[in-house]
């Protein structure tokens, strides 16, 4: 009977993400004001989005041959494109299927 063996460590990333967001969202700290603005918010909230799209846009964009023409224009290119998805796609999916019973 084979068994594998975890390190103990492997199911404590969660537990620690968990303290950091709670303690981040308590917090008053000024030093942890910048991870309450706005932009960094809205940044965050389209993270999923952009680890979504990232690689069909850039694979789309090596077969039309401008993939490499644009340099660092991809960043906020694909930033705009992860934001646009999330707030008219996502978040309208969202509110959508909170309203259902």
């Amino acid at each position: 009977h084979a068994c594998l063996l975890w390190p103990a460590s492997y199911g404590l990333p969660p537990i620690f993400l968990a303290l950091i967001v709670g303690t981040v969202r308590a917090s008053g700290s000024l030093w942890l004001a910048p991870l309450r603005n706005s932009v960094v918010l809205a940044l965050g909230h389209a993270s999923y989005a952009l680890y979504i799209i990232h690689v069909p846009i850039l694979v789309v964009a090596s077969v039309l041959g401008i993939a490499t023409r644009l340099g660092w224009f991809w960043l906020p290119l694909l930033m705009l494109v992860s934001l646009l998805m999330h707030y008219w796609y996502a978040e309208s999916v969202r509110r959508l299927l909170l309203r259902r019973p």
